[in-house]
């Protein structure tokens, strides 16, 4: 007999081989599965099945795995930080008792994963957890045995580092969990072939002395492995859910059969109040303007209706009481401002009159050129200094990609262009200032002086006179100077190098070239 069944994922425990680790690679192999045999339980019917994973690689569907998928940290995948790892290659080989799964993952190298591939590299981190689905069973059932689940289509979705073997009760929680159909194959022994509607497993409520149907678990809830009472394990209470006590007047139905209908109607009816409880309660974080992380932290906790809207609702209140200032500032970036401090600081070093000292620029005030360019390098290119040499460091700060030569440019370039502007110019009485558009020969016509006037009589004509002119050609030329600066310069904190030698720079080009130029062409 066969029927098509949905599933949610499921997962088992496996462990890593400490031996096998390349710490230079980030890489270490693991056997993610052997087909041991795992006591878990029908979420449909409530009966008790052992399951086997067959693990003839006709069987395994590896493409997942092999297509890049995610080591993640105990299951957890609701953020990017969830993932630790990458699975690099997946096979099934044989071994020592038949075939088993093995793949190669590499850990990322981010700061916080390092503490887990540390203690797998030590062998203190040894468990993993392997998630999957099944995509066809083949179900042995004979009589006064557990059912056996063989699963002989079945695919690994993602590996997970855990603390312990997996649990399969502590496996993905979510809103609604995704499932996937299964196929079933009921194979049954001759001593069965009577038996059509075996009944299922029934638990006693001690305290109402009352007979109730095991529960059924509806799709979107946890799914964990029955539990075999042991020596350690008899005396502990154990944490189970169960369908409502029955009514009185439905006292008769607890001695009939759980059919296949009434399972999947319990389901349905589960799953209607589940997306309703979730449509609520985020309708109501909506309304109260309160954080969608607060509502997701309710829906995971599984904390009922009305227990969810008392929760909003005060967290609402709490933050409204709170005064919330908005604040906009416009204006330079720290980057911006302290490099602009440093400036001033060195313009007022040099020039202390023209160049008044700003509030920012104190801080830099006292310092010399080799403190400046040691704070610039740990600042911005993260290097430590110290033990380095005055000669190094000067090396060093002139050779970066940090600010620090930016400034003494611009403070060479300000004081250049404050000396050109402020030479006296004798030329400008009798010159003219023109732009040019590039650097071709350009041609002005330049007038005499004009004739003088011839008087004219009663009745007399007027007399053409000649008018002088005539015309220059000017054009733009560059002129330039190299001026080397090495490190002694930083060394010796000698500023003059970076403000006096561009100050008569300026001087020179304003007073001395420019100015025998113009009056050349008056000579």
């Amino acid at each position: 007999m066969k029927k098509r069944i949905d599933l949610p994922m499921q997962v088992r425990s496996a462990s890593f081989v400490p031996e096998t680790v390349n710490a230079e690679a980030h890489t270490v192999e693991m056997v993610w599965s052997t087909g041991a045999t795992v006591r878990r339980r029908d979420w449909m019917s409530g009966q008790s099945y052992d399951e086997i994973l067959s693990m003839d690689p006709a069987h395994v569907r590896l493409g997942r795995l092999n297509g890049g998928a995610p080591l993640l940290n105990s299951h957890q995948a609701s953020a990017l930080d969830d993932v630790i790892g990458v699975v690099e290659r997946a096979w099934v080989t044989p071994g020592a008792n038949g075939y088993e799964g093995w793949a190669t993952v590499r850990f990322s190298q981010r700061e916080d994963v390092a503490p887990i591939f540390k203690d797998v590299q030590d062998g203190i981190l040894r468990n993993v957890s392997v998630a999957y689905t099944v995509h066809r069973y083949e179900i042995t059932e004979e009589r006064g045995k557990v059912p056996v689940w063989r699963a002989v289509d079945w695919s690994p979705l993602e590996l997970s580092a855990v603390p312990i073997g997996a649990d399969p009760g502590a496996g993905f929680r979510s809103t609604e969990p995704k499932t996937n159909p299964c196929e079933i194959i009921h194979t049954r022994g001759a001593e069965m072939s009577d038996q059509t509607n075996p009944p299922a497993e029934v638990a006693t409520d001690s305290a109402a002395n009352t007979t109730i149907p095991q529960a059924t678990q509806p799709k979107g809830t946890e799914m964990p492995d029955p539990v075999v009472p042991t020596e350690d394990t008899a005396s502990r209470p154990v944490e189970t859910r169960s369908l409502p006590l029955a009514k009185p007047d439905d006292a008769s139905s607890l001695g009939r059969t759980t059919t296949m209908e009434d399972v999947e109607t319990r389901i349905k009816q589960a799953l209607a109040t589940e997306r309703k409880r979730l449509a609520d309660i985020y309708d109501a974080q909506e309304k109260l303007k309160v954080d969608r992380s607060f509502a997701d932290k309710l829906v995971k906790e599984g904390v009922g209706l009305d227990d969810a809207r008392r929760s909003l609702i005060d967290e609402a209140a709490k933050r409204s009481g709170e005064i919330q200032n908005h604040v906009i500032t416009i204006g330079q970036d720290e980057k911006t401002t302290r490099n602009a401090a440093v400036e001033n600081a060195l313009l007022h070093r040099f020039d202390p009159t023209n160049h008044k000292l700003t509030d920012a620029a104190r801080e830099w005030r006292g310092l010399t050129l080799l403190e400046m360019a040691r704070t610039f390098l740990e600042k911005d290119n993260h290097r430590v200094t110290n033990g380095l040499s005055r000669h190094e460091l000067a090396t060093r700060a002139l050779h970066t990609t940090s600010d620090f030569p930016t400034i003494l440019a611009n403070v060479a370039n300000k004081t250049l262009r404050n000396a050109y502007e402020t030479a006296p110019r004798t030329f400008q009485p009798f010159c003219r200032q023109v732009t040019a558009n590039d650097f071709k020969a350009m041609t002005r016509v330049q007038l005499g002086e004009a004739p003088a006037l011839d008087k004219v009589n009663e009745g007399g004509e007027y007399k053409r006179g000649p008018m002088g002119e005539g015309k220059e050609s000017y054009r733009v030329e560059t002129y330039g100077k190299i001026i080397s600066i090495s490190r002694q310069v930083l060394v010796n904190d000698d500023l003059n190098a970076f403000t006096r030698i561009p100050q008569l720079f300026g001087v020179a080009a304003a007073s001395h070239w420019l100015e025998k130029s113009s009056h050349r062409l008056v000579i």
